[in-house]
């Protein structure tokens, strides 16, 4: 019952990343209770998140939530890499393109 309460799932995972800003655990985990709350924008501002910080596909958890968040809305993520691309940050905007690329 507890792995099926998204919204106590959020805002553990908020404290968290409180707690300890640079872990790409806690965001690739908010990122696939974001995904779950089917809230895209926000999943996809977790990913991004990851990648800034140096994660990538190879870790397990983000590896699971590319998989789900790449599921739910992908005309955000090429805006996303648009407006990242506006503001200096191409390497990031090319790897979140990447992540969805494999997994369309």
């Amino acid at each position: 019952e507890y792995m099926q309460d998204w919204a106590m799932a959020k805002e553990l995972c908020d404290k968290a990343i409180s707690l300890d800003p640079k872990n790409i655990t806690y965001y690739a985990f908010s990122a696939f209770v974001n995904s779950y709350l089917e809230e895209s924008e926000d999943a996809i501002d977790d990913l991004v998140t990851v990648i800034e910080l140096g994660g990538d596909e190879s870790d397990y958890y983000v590896e699971r939530a590319i998989d789900v968040v790449f599921g739910i809305d992908t005309e955000y993520v090429f805006l996303t890499a648009m407006d990242l691309r506006k503001v200096g940050k191409p390497v990031v905007a090319d790897k979140l393109e990447k992540w969805l690329n494999e997994r369309r």
